[in-house]
């Protein structure tokens, strides 16, 4: 993966382990496109179509295999959030827990790391420690 400056020289090259590129190769499609970029908390994010790939000091330290469902990020993490799960993660991708719902999951939002999640039928509220 090449990281470019504004007039398209590449200043940095991030090299993916070999694993993670092919890991669900198929015969219809052998590549793992980059759809978002993003840096928070001294990290940077790397979602591929596969991974979430996160780097520290440009060095790979954690890539996570990526679900359907999209990613959040706050003060002291990220989530993971699918139609009915949360996945909580610290900056540097290791597994705080998990909150699954009996109902579909309509908003997530947080904030000094108390976390408000509506669901189709309730309202719940949780704070981080």
């Amino acid at each position: 993966m090449y990281q470019i400056d504004q007039n398209g020289k590449v200043e940095k090259i991030y090299i993916i382990p070999v694993d993670k590129i092919v890991y669900y190769e198929s015969i219809y499609d052998k590549t793992n496109p980059v759809s978002f970029i993003t840096e928070y908390n001294n990290r940077k994010y790397i979602l591929s179509q596969w991974y979430l790939y996160i780097l520290k000091n440009d060095e790979i330290v954690k890539s996570l295999k990526c679900e359907n469902g999209v990613f959040k990020w706050f003060k002291n993490g990220f989530i993971h959030l699918g139609n009915k799960h949360i996945n909580l993660y610290n900056i540097d991708g290791v597994s705080k827990g998990s909150l699954t719902f009996k109902s579909f999951i309509s908003n997530v939002s947080f904030n000094d790391n108390i976390f408000l999640v509506e669901t189709k039928s309730k309202a719940f509220t949780f704070k981080l420690n």
